[in-house]
């Protein structure tokens, strides 16, 4: 019976094999032009994680018929990083390409309904590495395009909670004003929480206990 480091071992290397796939192209089937370049992937690891691309690969669709896939929305850079978390787990940089890609890469599992819910919250953990004063309006508003509805957890429920941590700070920002002009609902929503988060937790009164005679 194969040991845990065996399997590991394994694990590992098969990792490595569909990276490989991936860098060098072995076989694609498939090529993407991204903002500023093009990336050859493979349609059946892609159909297996997207609905969206295994619908674009089956169906009578241009993508089915064409070998190449127009994407204006992503950069190439971004879209290896992406490519590398679904082929491997991982961005093969330690997480470095992920900090600086992390919005174009959950733009594309939103935009593909990738099923990998820890890839989003991959995602969600580099954005709030890189969160600061400069970026976080900026960041919020980017967020809330891919998620209108402004689900309370996960990379919004991350940045609102930073912005109502250091409010009186951000709210000095050129980025405040500038997202506020485009965007003055989603401001108006920000203020109303950091007001309710401010206001002092009231404890339940609690009747005097008088003696029994």
């Amino acid at each position: 019976m194969a040991s845990p480091k065996d399997l590991e071992t394994l694990q590992r290397e098969v990792c490595q094999n569909q990276i490989r796939m991936l860098t060098e192209g072995i076989h694609a089937d498939i090529t993407f032009e991204a903002q500023d370049g093009t990336v050859k992937a493979h349609r059946c690891l892609l159909a297996t994680i997207s609905p969206v691309f295994a619908a674009m690969f089956s169906n009578d669709m241009v993508e089915q018929i064409s070998s190449v896939i127009k994407l204006p929305d992503i950069s190439s850079e971004a879209l290896r990083t992406f490519l590398n978390f679904v082929y491997s787990g991982s961005d093969g940089s330690s997480g470095a390409r992920l900090d600086e890609h992390w919005f174009e890469v959950l733009g594309a599992c939103h935009k593909y309904c990738v099923t990998s819910d820890t890839l989003k919250a991959i995602c969600a953990k580099s954005m709030e590495k890189t969160l600061n004063f400069k970026n976080c309006w900026l960041s919020l508003e980017k967020i809330s395009i891919l998620d209108p509805a402004r689900v309370q957890a996960g990379p919004f429920r991350i940045c609102l909670d930073y912005i109502i941590k250091n409010f009186d700070e951000v709210v000095k920002e050129e980025s405040f004003l500038a997202v506020a002009m485009r965007e003055p609902a989603l401001i108006v929503d920000v203020v109303r929480a950091a007001r309710a988060a401010s206001k002092p937790v009231q404890q339940p009164q609690v009747m005097p206990r008088y003696p029994r005679y």
